[in-house]
């Protein structure tokens, strides 16, 4: 019988996509001992990726470049961060994603290097963490697990973790993935799916990932 893998320990993740061979970044944890709650995310040279278009309600998120350059896009405004500027402020409900500053150019132009950047929320209480270790390991354990389960189970995972998808653009956006997360959670609930897994979560993590099941409670009743 499969079982889930232990990710718990692991301190860096690795972000790839199939379809995509210059896709590619690399989630570290514990880059800084003294900032338990910053990730630092490396995005190797040529890489196209992307966290895609999405928003926190319950967060501010703040974003800085540690070395190379990087486009970050705000509310649909674009602009180009190095780490000369220091941290970017990302409002609660702003609609964002960053990547490369020479994701669209061709092989040619491409800059040479990793670029590096930290990010970490206000309040700082963990729940991101929790996010990116279910949500990656969820995803490592697509053919081994998860399989015809995995887009469910990793939207469950979002739908409790304050990181909303932009599914459709424009002003139906915010409605559109409400209603989207509304259906997961009734139907992940009743599947009996979680938000978080032990096999995935550290322990110090834990009383932060029991807290999303209160608020899967408080939105299902």
């Amino acid at each position: 019988m499969a079982t889930k893998t232990n990710t718990a320990s692991r301190s860096e993740f690795i972000r790839t996509d199939s379809s995509d061979p210059d896709s590619k970044a690399i989630f570290k944890f514990d880059a800084d001992p003294s900032r338990p709650g910053m990730t630092q995310i490396t995005l190797p040279e040529r890489s196209t990726w992307t966290p895609g278009l999405h928003w926190h309600e319950q967060h501010v998120e703040h974003f800085k470049v540690v070395k190379g350059r990087v486009l970050i896009s705000l509310d649909g405004v674009v602009k180009l961060v190095t780490p000369d500027d220091g941290p970017q402020r990302v409002e609660r409900s702003v609609i964002h994603e960053f990547m490369r500053a020479d994701h669209s150019k061709v092989a040619s132009e491409k800059d040479s290097g990793d670029v590096i950047t930290e990010e970490w929320t206000d309040p700082d209480d963990g729940v991101k963490h929790v996010f990116f270790r279910n949500i990656f390991s969820t995803l490592e354990d697509a053919g081994k697990y998860w399989k015809s389960w995995t887009s469910l189970q990793a939207l469950y995972v979002a739908a409790h973790s304050d990181d909303w998808v932009q599914v459709v653009p424009g002003r139906l956006s915010w409605a559109a993935t409400h209603v989207m997360y509304a259906a997961v959670r009734g139907v992940g609930g009743m599947l009996g799916l979680k938000p978080w897994q032990e096999e995935y979560t550290p322990k110090e993590l834990r009383s932060v990932a029991k807290s999303l099941e209160g608020r899967k409670r408080s939105k299902t009743e």
